[in-house]
């Protein structure tokens, strides 16, 4: 268990409960999340990496190349990108957000032909603030992690012990399920907050906790010194 860190940029200490308090407070993770991040940060499974660490560095390399990944999708929503790297260090699948193969693309299907995801173009005729998550229905995404998984398996590419890197927002509760399925061990990310929680569903961390995935986040400020074993458990 990590008992606090100090963030760089940050002239005070943060205790454990601190530390799970200033996830929120720092934009990285819901407050409705938190009983769930108190309990992975008590059993050794979530953790930010240390700056300048190998595992940061290691982290910092992959997420540039997710990020460039993810500019290859044709969302209009958001672009993601992620990476899928094993026990010896060697990428051995990328993935990016968009259509599944041959359907098109969402400006074909807009109703006046934009280049905007059509789900925000509901919610804005309908004069209201577009919530992510909404109107599913409509969307033909396969999301960068679930795209991974699929053309692993289609190649028989084993994703068992393996890490995923995560550019552009947490996994979705489907996409932890099947990453869980998959046999990933360990997933780094640059946020913990999923998509706008309902209240009353499960979440991707609780699938994450209890399919006893290790979940990095990965700050650009990092870690100026922490007092708990992150670097044990490093990816």
């Amino acid at each position: 268990m990590l008992d606090g860190v100090y963030v760089k940029g940050e002239k005070r200490y943060y205790s454990q409960e601190d530390f799970i308090n200033f996830l929120v407070y720092k934009g990285y993770a819901h407050r409705d999340q938190l009983p769930t991040i108190k309990k992975m940060r008590q059993e050794g499974m979530i953790f930010i990496l240390k700056q300048s660490s190998p595992e940061w560095e290691r982290a910092l390399k992959y997420l540039r190349r997710a990020k460039m990944i993810a500019r290859e999708s044709h969302c209009y929503s958001r672009q993601v990108g992620a990476i899928v790297v094993n026990k010896n260090g060697i990428d051995i699948r990328t993935g990016y957000n968009g259509p599944s193969k041959g359907f098109p693309h969402c400006e074909t299907r807009h109703p006046e032909g934009k280049k905007e995801c059509p789900r925000r173009y509901m919610a804005k005729k309908e004069g209201r603030e577009f919530r992510s998550g909404e109107n599913l229905h409509m969307c033909p995404a396969v999301h960068a992690e679930r795209n991974i998984i699929c053309l692993a398996s289609q190649t028989h590419v084993s994703t068992d012990e393996t890490v995923m890197y995560t550019d552009g927002g947490f996994s979705c509760q489907d996409c932890a399920k099947e990453m869980v399925q998959a046999g990933i061990k360990k997933a780094v990310f640059t946020t913990f907050k999923e998509y706008s929680p309902i209240e009353g569903t499960i979440n991707a961390l609780d699938i994450f906790y209890y399919g006893r995935v290790n979940l990095y986040l990965f700050m650009e400020t990092g870690l100026l010194e922490d007092t708990g074993n992150e670097n044990k458990q490093g990816v």
